[in-house]
């Protein structure tokens, strides 16, 4: 759903909860931030990316290590997009 010019909220079944991805959409490029927890990308962000007439994107930021993202993003990378990571993740040793 678009909330914002620009900005997508794409939601996802987390059982009892649901948890948001954003999709931001600029003049010349698109990003996505996280990708979800198992089966999101396949089954809730692609589908939604078709529906509003996009591709994948050209990149996709992971804000947190979590175990929820699995290997989710190198799906993304294999659908043609770039991505980053927050350098936070890296810890205090680099």
């Amino acid at each position: 759903m678009e909330i914002l010019p620009g900005i997508h909220r794409i939601e996802s079944d987390l059982g009892e909860r649901f948890m948001c991805q954003y999709l931001l959409i600029g003049e010349e490029r698109t990003a996505l931030v996280d990708t979800g927890p198992a089966g999101t990308p396949e089954e809730v962000i692609v589908p939604y990316l078709g529906e509003i007439g996009l591709g994948v994107g050209d990149e996709v930021i992971i804000s947190h290590a979590d175990a929820e993202l699995g290997p989710y993003p190198a799906f993304m990378i294999e659908l043609g997009a770039g991505v980053r990571t927050h350098l936070g993740l890296l810890g205090p040793n680099g």
